[in-house]
């Protein structure tokens, strides 16, 4: 079953947080699968179906945008045009409040596993990953979407690391992001260890003006996300 508040998440950003406890028993697996007939067993209304129904399709195919959304950044990266990164933002999320099942032990990459010896976690080098797994071909029990989501984070943190000039919007918006991360199950401690070593050093760039504006943004989104 779904933890309830990451299933409670993703459909109030859907404005569909009122079905949470219908489908909190459904399996990944098993949501992935799910079809008309079985919504309107359910008693669920025809309109709450169809976007019940698209937004299921669009976590099967996740993993195809996570790889448009890698090469998408690294366009970004190339250019250095962090406004074009504040537009893709918004995908981002939609891909991390999707439900997110925890590969197993078989499945895993070794990303975000090495911490060196003194306990810091040194932000990895950008490199080319091979995102995703098509669950056409692989399959859901082969797929390994936290790590997917990890390389990608990985990718938008050293280009905000890196860049000539800091972002604020977009610099508030990824940390938001690490810290929902951090509160889901699905990512490991080592890649959460990561997560929280990126936020601090994110922030000590920051000088007070710019936490002020981060916050007025965080406000802002928590009131976008209750309406």
């Amino acid at each position: 079953m779904f933890v309830f508040p990451e299933l409670h998440e993703w459909l109030k950003s859907l404005r569909l947080h009122k079905y949470t406890r219908l489908l909190i028993d459904y399996k990944y697996e098993e949501l992935l699968t799910l079809s008309e007939a079985d919504l309107e067993k359910k008693k669920v209304t025809t309109g709450a179906r169809g976007k019940i129904l698209k937004e299921v399709a669009a976590i099967r195919e996740r993993p195809a945008r996570i790889r448009d959304l890698s090469a998408e950044i690294d366009a970004v990266s190339k250019s250095n045009d962090l406004a074009a990164l504040d537009r893709l933002m918004p995908e981002l999320e939609k891909v991390i409040l999707m439900p997110l099942k925890p590969c197993s032990a078989s499945t895993r990459h070794d990303s975000g596993n090495s911490v060196d010896s003194s306990g810091s976690t040194e932000l990895p080098e950008q490199h080319v990953h091979q995102l995703g797994y098509s669950l056409s071909t692989a399959g859901p029990a082969q797929e390994n979407i936290p790590a997917d989501i990890f390389e990608l984070l990985k990718k938008v943190c050293s280009l905000l690391m890196l860049a000539d000039n800091y972002h604020h919007v977009v610099v508030a918006a990824f940390i938001n992001l690490l810290e929902r991360c951090m509160m889901k199950e699905a990512f490991t401690s080592q890649q959460k260890h990561h997560f929280g070593a990126w936020l601090q050093r994110l922030k000590t760039v920051w000088n007070p003006q710019s936490v002020r504006k981060a916050n007025e943004y965080k406000r802002k989104y928590v009131l976008i996300s209750l309406l």
